[in-house]
């Protein structure tokens, strides 16, 4: 018989619901969702529609979280966990069979020197609670890897995750102009757009989706070259990425940034900043998908979106790469296998979908 899995997240998330109801269909024991609330305001505003995977049960957080088995394989977002965590952990730990992965995000590197250290102490006292159960660690992305190992985490249980999003359905193709770049995200520091928009001055037009950062200007209105849509609904999201010639992310900071998933999805090549985590599908083998800057200024992204508008990239090949290497029914089985590697002491590491063919 399979042990539970526990799912602890802050919120109903629309970048994990499709992968972790993919995941309660076919794995063979009982699965939970945890969460401290279900989607909040500011989400629901930036156009996120999601709703309560199947397959798996969810305590929301009106639901007794007491009834959660303490012997199962608890998947804890971050370190340190959500508050419903914090509240559980002394309990379910207190059972000897518990088993905690942690999947994280890298740590922010925003901020200097001393936040970053007071950041990453945060997260060491998490893992110190943790480390007579601490299993392995899902690292969505490359710095989240760096991070674990820097955590004294032992290579063969540090095991590469993504947020999978769902398979994206096109409603209707939206107009817009042609070769233009699209940005999907809110606009402010952290997200770079004031340098997206004189990056791409002279050279293409640029469409940005997403709300404005109460007191960030970035100079759009301004651009007789960018069109600014504001927020929309994330299931009319494909209907921009589809008429799109490049998406570009050029955060300085970026967990993961799932619309490189939705963009690869719908065959769109990607610019993403090496600071995203999402670049880790950009870098990966495979068919040209667009291309990753390491410092996104102004000069390096206007080379990168140049370069990816005249590849001429294969926007059917990038789509069944993405179908076949990324999609929640193909990263569902290697959740799987990650978790089962990591509570049974074995120290194979499955390869993830999206690095097969990586050597080293």
């Amino acid at each position: 018989m399979s042990k539970p899995v526990v799912f602890w997240q802050p919120i109903l998330s629309i970048h994990q619901t499709p992968l972790l109801e993919e995941f309660g269909r076919i794995y063979p024991g009982e699965c939970y969702l945890v969460v401290n609330k279900l989607v909040p305001e500011t989400r629901v505003n930036a156009g996120w529609d999601v709703k309560a995977p199947e397959n798996i049960r969810l305590i929301g957080p009106e639901d007794d979280a007491n009834n959660v088995p303490s012997n199962a394989i608890h998947v804890v977002s971050g370190y340190v966990g959500p508050q419903r965590w914090l509240k559980q952990r002394k309990r379910v730990l207190a059972d000897a069979n518990a088993d905690v992965v942690v999947m994280v995000e890298g740590i922010s590197r925003l901020g200097g020197s001393a936040k970053r250290a007071a950041r990453f102490a945060k997260q060491w006292m998490g893992r110190m609670h943790l480390r007579h159960h601490l299993r392995g660690v899902l690292a969505i992305g490359t710095h989240a890897q760096r991070q674990a190992a820097r955590m004294g985490i032992a290579e063969e249980r540090i095991y590469p995750m993504l947020y999978a999003t769902a398979t994206p359905e096109v409603q209707q193709r939206e107009s817009l102009p042609e070769n233009c770049a699209v940005f999907v995200g809110k606009r402010c520091s952290r997200k770079n757009t004031d340098t997206l928009v004189k990056a791409t001055k002279d050279l293409c037009p640029l469409v940005l989706i997403g709300a404005q950062e109460e007191g960030f200007e970035d100079g759009a209105e301004a651009a007789s070259h960018v069109e600014v849509l504001g927020s929309i609904e994330n299931e009319r999201l494909a209907s921009y990425l589809v008429e799109a010639a490049v998406l570009v992310l050029p955060s300085w900071h970026d967990g993961w940034g799932a619309v490189v998933n939705e963009a690869l999805a719908c065959g769109t090549p990607v610019v993403c900043s090496a600071y995203a985590g999402a670049a880790d599908l950009i870098n990966s083998s495979g068919p040209f998908r667009g291309v990753v800057v390491d410092h996104p200024d102004q000069e390096a992204l206007h080379e990168a979106i140049a370069q990816v508008l005249h590849a001429k990239a294969d926007r059917d090949v990038i789509q069944s790469w993405a179908l076949e290497h990324i999609s929640p029914e193909v990263v569902a089985p290697y959740l799987q296998r990650c978790l089962i590697a990591a509570s049974s002491a074995n120290k194979g590491r499955p390869t993830a979908p999206w690095h097969r063919g990586l050597l080293g």
